[in-house]
């Protein structure tokens, strides 16, 4: 039985002080589990769950230390799976590696083979962890979106500001013909990859100055929600008749209010996404879509390079509040 040296990063959480910690460690794993395989690593990204997990969120990790990370692509060494052989391009994203189980930021990983795809010329490594579980999200919604309707002549509402998701968001629906419209806050001028991408931008301050509950003014006709809380409760009163909100997250609360008239006086539809429950088959019709509605040179122009070693300064820096808007890609 082989045995590999594998580098991880640790992440140590102290309760009392509220304060993380980061190092690297060597451990040797072996496969001996039916149906798994070990994968070295070749790149992989950082996501929100990562950034949750550093900062000790009990909702995403409860045991310290633990090694994070949800994304992985790289090459099978070893296999006890009929699927995966030696030499096999696979790459993961949005399952459970990072969360309840070991996650990613390592340099091999031993995994069940049922969080695994092959990779294909068009999916390489790269291009799979351009998008990480960021891109893969927007890419699940806006294929549910388009599978019901067109986008390209719709008023297009996304709120988030400029999350890594958001503007992937932005992106695949600037592919798609549209430029839709983006909530940020004022703070967050200068955004510096505008002149890649289309779209407006409203001040989420301005946005909220005028309450609305109930039914307001019929402006959009669908939106994305990465907020919840009192954004959600606002677009869920703009929504024009037979139009629909797509909720992917909680940035502002989880808690909302909100009136039942946009839904039984406009037939408003409000759908949540949840990307590490999608179904084999769905999934891959996503990778699918999202292959040929971007490309490698489109994913470059909202990455950064990380290099795996340089991760532990990265994840200070995050949790510092010295963010990018950039999305991180880790290369071993």
């Amino acid at each position: 039985m082989n045995t590999y040296m594998s580098t991880e990063l640790i992440i140590n959480f102290d309760k009392s002080f509220s304060k993380s910690s980061f190092s690297f460690s060597d451990c040797f794993i072996q496969l001996d589990s039916p149906d798994h395989i070990i994968v070295k690593s070749l790149y992989s990204s950082v996501n929100y769950k990562d950034i949750l997990s550093s900062m000790g969120n009990p909702g995403v990790t409860r045991r310290y230390p633990h090694t994070t990370g949800s994304d992985l692509s790289g090459v099978v060494v070893d296999s006890n799976s009929p699927i995966f052989k030696k030499g096999d391009k696979v790459f993961t994203c949005t399952h459970k590696l990072g969360s309840t189980i070991k996650g990613t930021f390592s340099t091999f990983v031993l995994a069940s083979s049922s969080f695994f795809m092959k990779c294909t010329p068009i999916l390489n490594p790269r291009f799979t962890m351009l998008l990480g579980t960021s891109g893969y999200t927007a890419g699940l919604t806006l294929f549910a979106i388009a599978t019901n309707s067109t986008v390209k002549s719709k008023n297009v509402l996304i709120t988030g500001g400029y999350s890594s998701l958001s503007l992937f968001l932005v992106l695949l629906l600037n592919r798609m013909g549209n430029i839709p419209t983006l909530i940020i806050r004022k703070s967050s001028h200068n955004f510096p990859v505008d002149n890649f991408l289309s779209f407006e931008t409203v001040y989420e301050d301005d946005y909220l100055e005028s309450s609305c509950f109930g039914l307001g003014k019929e402006i959009f006709d669908l939106a994305i929600d990465l907020c919840g809380g009192d954004l959600l409760s606002k677009v869920l009163s703009q929504v024009r008749s037979f139009g629909s909100v797509y909720s992917l997250g909680n940035l502002k609360s989880s808690r909302v209010e909100f009136s039942l008239l946009p839904f039984f006086q406009r037939s408003i539809s409000l759908i949540g996404i949840n990307a590490e429950h999608t179904p084999p088959d769905l999934r891959s019709s996503v990778w699918n879509f999202l292959s040929l509605i971007c490309s490698e040179r489109d994913l470059e122009i909202l990455n950064e390079s990380v290099m795996f070693f340089d991760l532990d300064s990265y994840l200070i820096n995050r949790l510092s509040g010295n963010s990018s808007v950039f999305h991180p890609l880790i290369v071993f």
